[in-house]
């Protein structure tokens, strides 16, 4: 008998560069199915294609390197988790959680539909990621990645996003995962894999994976 996905939340969060979306290519090739995306990218851009009143501000922001307002993101947020409803497995929030409210917003979400949230924090340095980003020969087709916008983007990561992975922390060793810096794609991927399966041992363990 099959066992099933445990409901879980993987927020992953780390600083403009760090590799949250490779991390998260990888994921999808390793975690057992049900998995789901939180997109609030997609439905940032969405509302920036379709020119409604928040699309206009979502650009005005972004152009800028500065975060969304919580005003704008907490709605979006909260569309896009309504599909906790009527969905098992497990979601992966790939820097959905910039702030503390977006953070408390996927906390309150998760506990009211019986999903539990495992921060995964990818720690590396800001300093080094935005060399990584300048020496990236595909910087210049992301408009976000010019100097003064990516000087932005890191000081509003160190003035609001570290105040969201601090709280976090505080529930570090049983919702909270350290990713070393210097580990790359696939050694971050097998550390998540690892955590999860000391947290989930009966849907995670490295005999059911292999069975899958």
């Amino acid at each position: 008998m099959k066992t099933k996905t445990p409901n879980v939340i993987l927020n992953i969060i780390g600083p403009p560069g760090c590799g949250k979306g490779s991390l998260v290519k990888i994921l999808l090739e390793r975690i057992p199915k049900p998995i789901h995306i939180l997109g609030t990218g997609d439905r940032c851009r969405e509302e920036e294609e379709k020119k409604t009143s928040a699309g206009d501000v979502i650009a005005e922001y972004t152009s800028t390197g500065l975060l969304v307002p919580d005003r704008i993101m907490l709605p979006i947020i909260g569309e896009s988790m309504t599909c906790l409803s009527d969905f098992r497995g497990v979601l992966m929030a790939d820097g959905a959680t910039r702030t503390l409210a977006q953070y408390e917003a996927v906390i309150n979400s998760a506990s009211i539909h019986g999903f539990k949230v495992h921060t995964i924090f990818i720690n590396d340095c800001v300093h080094e990621c935005v060399k990584r980003i300048k020496d990236d020969p595909n910087r210049i087709h992301r408009t976000d990645n010019d100097d003064l916008v990516l000087k932005i983007r890191t000081l509003e990561y160190e003035n609001h996003t570290i105040e969201a992975i601090e709280h976090a922390r505080g529930h570090e060793g049983e919702d909270f995962c350290k990713i070393n810096r210097v580990d790359g794609p696939r050694l971050k991927a097998g550390n998540v894999m690892a955590f999860l399966q000391s947290r989930h041992p009966e849907h995670f363990s490295v005999s059911h994976l292999a069975s899958r």
